[in-house]
């Protein structure tokens, strides 16, 4: 789940390096939302869904 995160985090600031003008893009025409913001929230909601399968397959593992 570290390598899926890990993953996820180096896409996005990947993205940032090769190409910003990508990134601070708005999603749609007249919006002050850019694709950053989305992509950040993302990231932070996949973290969100990673640790909570990790501690539902903990709690799983230990409960036996």
């Amino acid at each position: 789940m570290a390598c899926i995160q890990t993953v996820i985090y180096g896409s996005f600031v990947g993205t940032f390096i090769v190409s910003p003008a990508t990134m601070t893009r708005p999603i749609a025409p007249g919006m002050a939302v850019t694709v950053a913001t989305v992509g950040g929230l993302l990231a932070i909601l996949s973290t969100m869904i990673l640790t909570g399968l990790y501690v539902l397959l903990a709690n799983r593992l230990t409960a036996r």
